[in-house]
């Protein structure tokens, strides 16, 4: 019997970013694993080990990335192309950055799709005449209209899935996983964030379950590129609008994230 067909299967080849070579998803179908997080750390991360690296910030109802960057300026418009704007040596785009801080965004997904579109095809991503070789998207939480978008029109290297420990999450995590079939977008590996605890003895305490994403990485033959820490240090950091990697760069959680950059790194 015949395979039933994907939605992979319909589309054509998108064609290319200018000045991008490869593109990473960063992405959970469900909201507060801490996505945006794992995404900025792990472009910090990639910068600090020389790759030229571009993040977009994905999440147009939430997006987190300026608050994340501390970006408070608004990207200059030049030969009709948006230029990125730089923090920590990224070049970053979000739609954060072109609209109210305070502004919600009510818009039907059509809207979406065309928005996120524009984006990244209106940004002049080589204005330094230095190709992006990784650009990291923060996807938003869900498996629906920008998944299909961003899989239509852009060529996709792959995707990293971020989960917690927790089986409520690892569940919403499978549903990405069956997207990313469908979709024929391949799973780089997956990101256990708020893994564990150490207490004064240094032992490791599983707040919320130790093995469910593990099992699921058994299940699905995929790789555990990072167990990212509960940190007091990734909060602190955060408030204070910095990467932790940043701002604490010598603790378990930053060490944790340029493991994870590392192990990305091997798979371009």
């Amino acid at each position: 019997m015949q395979s039933q067909p994907s939605l992979g299967d319909f589309m054509q080849q998108p064609a290319g970013v200018a000045g991008v070579k490869k593109i990473i998803l960063v992405a959970s179908a469900k909201g507060g694993v801490g996505k945006s997080t794992v995404a900025v750390n792990l472009a910090v991360s990639l910068a600090q080990q020389g790759i030229n690296v571009a993040l977009v910030d994905a999440d147009i109802y939430g997006p987190s990335v300026p608050h994340l960057l501390n970006l408070t300026t608004k990207p200059q418009l030049q030969n009709n192309l948006l230029l990125p704007l730089i923090a920590y040596g990224i070049k970053c785009i979000s739609i954060g950055s072109l609209i109210d801080a305070n502004s919600a965004g009510v818009w039907r997904g059509p809207m979406i799709t065309k928005i996120l579109y524009q984006l990244i095809r209106s940004v002049n991503w080589q204005f330094d005449e230095k190709k992006v070789e990784v650009m990291i998207v923060d996807m938003p939480p869900g498996t629906g209209d920008v998944y299909l978008s961003m899989a239509e029109k852009f060529p996709i290297f792959g995707v990293i899935g971020v989960s917690t420990p927790q089986q409520l999450a690892v569940i919403d995590l499978v549903r990405s996983l069956d997207c990313f079939e469908k979709l024929k977008i391949k799973v780089l590996g997956l990101v256990e964030n708020m893994s564990y605890l150490l207490n004064n003895q240094q032992e490791k305490q599983f707040i919320f379950g130790e093995n469910s994403l593990r099992q699921l990485a058994k299940q699905q033959q995929l790789n555990i590129l990072a167990e990212i820490p509960i940190d007091p240090n990734i909060n602190l950091a955060c408030d204070q609008q910095m990467p932790v990697t940043i701002k604490f760069p010598q603790t378990i959680a930053s060490l944790a994230f340029m493991q994870l950059a590392s192990n990305v790194m091997s798979l371009l």
